[in-house]
């Protein structure tokens, strides 16, 4: 194939150019005016969009510099803030520890305290209880009583008519009774029983009771077939002295006096109260003095005279609650009750006897306040108690040393404590109670005599007829020693200086 070649374009002239360009230049001139007007007018508009742009854009900037400002200041406020609060978090949180510590403790004080309240708030309720069913058994008691009174009392007067005909039928018949029956049904009678103990009483032996109400018969003409043997009669005397101490508990207060005897320690008890006159029930109570016996004693202390006290009082409620009457009539009796009862004690004018009745009030007082306590519960409901109990109970835990001392103490130790709460309620009650109510409770009178004085004048005329004798060389009274203690006075090597057991058997026989 050949080569190709571009067309070569026709040269202009230097005319034509110059033509050309004198035309462009026209053109170009227009165009520019043209161009010139109408871009003018657009920038212009161009201008004004702008400068109202950047207007906008520069209140828009204003507006976020101060919003920027306000949340600096913010954001640095609430930094200062957090970094209290988080010191303030750090507090709290070792407090909270703590408090989560003491927490866990109050919470198994609380436990414990929770059981012991229930456990108490059950015996109230259970002794609630019973005292509302014992009340209603006592009424029911009384109605019966009383229907057995009037009807005892129908026969008292009938048999008293009976007696009444009988004795003047014997009268006019001139016949007399021949045969005295001792027993009933196999069975000693009371009145038999009643014969013994009272011929025992005035001195007659055991052993001779039988024969002795035999030959009463006789003397009366009487015919007596049953002989009371000696094992009958000493039951007979048992009889009435657990009879006599059953009949204590209801007549119970107390005076006492005690004295010594060869050196041995002897206190004798008695009480006086208003008691009914058993044949006529319906008569005016009258006042009556009741032994508690005589006892010895280790000292002369007023602890151990009360202690004494105490443990014959306990003894007479011992024997009483286990009785057929007590069972029967539905009462009870307690060292307690005949704390509240006492009025007063009678001895003399010794140290040791003013210490005793001291010892004996604190003791009425105690009982007074514990019964005013238990009252008050009883009357409230469970909520009252648990909110009036469970703040005094952790107190007394707390001051006898926290809950684990609390729980190393006995049954006993703890249920005295607990006691000691209800006297502090005992207090409150009673110290809301009128003047006259209180003089009524808390009266505990003392009353003095002078027999040691006229101990003391005995003594002194003793020792002045023991000078007597020696002032006018006269043998004085021998000493009258028994077969023991004169074998031992007989023996003496040296009578001026006699030995331990020489002395002891001398003072014993004086």
């Amino acid at each position: 194939m050949g080569r190709t070649y571009r067309k070569r374009t026709k040269g202009k002239t230097r005319k034509q150019i110059a033509t050309l360009e004198v035309a462009n230049a026209a053109h170009r001139a227009k165009h520019t005016e043209q161009l010139t007007s109408g871009a003018l007018l657009k920038a212009r508009q161009k201008i004004k969009s702008l400068n109202l742009t950047c207007a906008y854009y520069k209140t828009k900037s204003e507006l976020s510099d101060s919003r920027y400002w306000k949340e600096r200041r913010r954001t640095l406020y609430m930094k200062k803030q957090g970094s209290k609060l988080k010191s303030k978090l750090a507090d709290l949180k070792v407090l909270m520890k703590q408090f989560q510590s003491d927490l866990g403790w109050k919470k198994g004080e609380l436990q414990g305290l929770r059981e012991t309240s229930e456990h108490s708030i059950q015996s109230l309720q259970q002794r609630l209880d019973v005292i509302q069913k014992s009340k209603s058994e006592l009424q029911t008691e009384h109605r019966k009583l009383k229907k057995i009174h009037q009807r005892l009392l129908k026969a008292k007067q009938a048999l008293e008519k009976d007696e009444k005909q009988r004795k003047r039928k014997d009268l006019q018949m001139g016949k007399r009774q021949q045969v005295f029956q001792l027993k009933h049904k196999g069975v000693y009678t009371t009145g038999a029983r009643k014969l013994a103990r009272y011929l025992v009483s005035i001195g007659t032996t055991e052993t001779m009771v039988g024969a002795a109400i035999q030959e009463m018969g006789n003397v009366l003409g009487v015919d007596v077939k049953d002989c009371m043997s000696e094992r009958t009669v000493q039951r007979a005397v048992l009889e009435g002295g657990v009879a006599s101490e059953i009949q204590l508990a209801y007549e119970i207060a107390n005076a006492k006096y005690s004295t010594s005897h060869k050196h041995i320690e002897y206190e004798s008890r008695h009480i006086a109260l208003k008691v009914v006159n058993y044949l006529d029930p319906d008569a005016e109570p009258q006042w009556t003095s009741r032994t508690l016996g005589v006892a010895t004693s280790v000292d002369h202390s007023s602890e151990t005279q009360v202690d004494g006290l105490k443990m014959r009082i306990r003894s007479l409620a011992d024997v009483f609650n286990e009785s057929l009457l007590a069972r029967r009539t539905g009462l009870t009796f307690s060292s307690d009750d005949f704390a509240y009862k006492l009025m007063g004690t009678s001895g003399d004018h010794a140290a040791d006897q003013k210490k005793s009745h001291k010892i004996l009030r604190t003791w009425k007082m105690d009982v007074i306040l514990q019964r005013l306590g238990e009252e008050a519960l009883l009357r409230m409901d469970i909520n009252r108690i648990t909110t009036l109990l469970v703040p005094r109970k952790l107190k007394l835990i707390e001051d006898m040393g926290g809950q684990g001392a609390w729980n190393k103490l006995t049954e006993d130790e703890k249920s005295a404590a607990d006691i000691s709460v209800i006297r502090e309620i005992g207090q409150e009650v009673f110290d809301g109670l009128p003047q006259e109510d209180k003089n009524k409770l808390s009266m505990f009178i003392r009353t003095g005599c002078c027999m040691h004085k006229d101990l003391n004048c005995v003594k002194g005329g003793d020792k002045k007829m023991q000078q007597m004798w020696k002032a006018k060389n006269k043998t004085p009274p021998i000493l009258l020693a028994n077969r023991e203690n004169a074998t031992t006075l007989a023996c003496q090597e040296d009578p001026s200086n006699p030995t331990p057991i020489e002395k002891r058997a001398e003072e014993m026989s004086k």
